[in-house]
């Protein structure tokens, strides 16, 4: 499903991120794996604006996508430079005197250690701090998701069975046939207001189960 109705959607691994520079001139669109779709606004530039450029560029930027995938670039490396965040918590890589990979999560960060005589680019660390990554965003998926959609099904009239938190590669959510709502665990990566559309999108679909009309003038309201 898409964020909204114009901006393409380019998967969990690329969510759309909105930054102002004071620097720029223009609206920039930057592909940077690990992090997403990276557009960039001049001061005085509605997120609107940014929006539709990003629906006119959308081709353009699947195709960056895709080659970068061919390549393997968005098998992302993982080191001492990395700025990533998952949902409340950074990434924070050292190498140690230690002989064992450590990867520990506390409140504020995902500490990932390796022994110094280790390359950082191995496989079984970088595997590692991606299970580290994703165990950082089901703990704040459970303990948001779930009372983050009751809320708004409240507010707006929904109802619905249960919800399951998937750590899915090629969709944000999804409505069952009996109403369980279905909320990938990187929704936690994304500026708030983009999960509620795709919360408020899956609730929708608890009345109307396909995309015509009657569902986009319901989300609507």
């Amino acid at each position: 499903m898409s964020l909204n109705k114009t901006e393409k959607n380019f998967g969990p691994a690329w969510p759309v991120i909105y930054r102002r520079s004071t620097k720029a001139r223009r609206i920039i669109i930057s592909i940077k794996p690990g992090e997403g779709v990276v557009v960039t606004l001049p001061r005085g530039v509605k997120i609107s604006a940014g929006e539709n450029f990003v629906k006119q560029k959308s081709q353009w930027i699947k195709k960056k996508i895709d080659l970068m995938e061919e390549r393997g670039s968005a098998g992302v490396v993982f080191d001492e430079n990395s700025e990533f965040s998952a949902g409340s918590r950074r990434l924070c890589i050292r190498s140690h005197e230690g002989e064992r990979i450590t990867v520990r999560v506390s409140k504020e960060e995902i500490s990932a250690r390796y022994p110094s005589s280790m390359d950082v680019k191995n496989k079984q660390f970088q595997d590692a701090v991606r299970a580290g990554i994703e165990k950082a965003l089901r703990l704040d998926a459970r303990e948001y998701l779930p009372v983050r959609t009751a809320f708004l099904a409240e507010k707006h009239g929904f109802s619905y069975r249960k919800v399951f938190l998937k750590n899915a590669k090629t969709r944000w959510g999804s409505c069952s046939s009996v109403n369980n709502i279905n909320l990938n665990i990187h929704l936690m990566r994304l500026p708030s207001e983009l999960a509620d559309y795709v919360i408020l999108h899956e609730l929708a679909h608890t009345l109307e189960k396909n995309h015509g009309p009657a569902f986009w003038e319901l989300l609507e309201r």
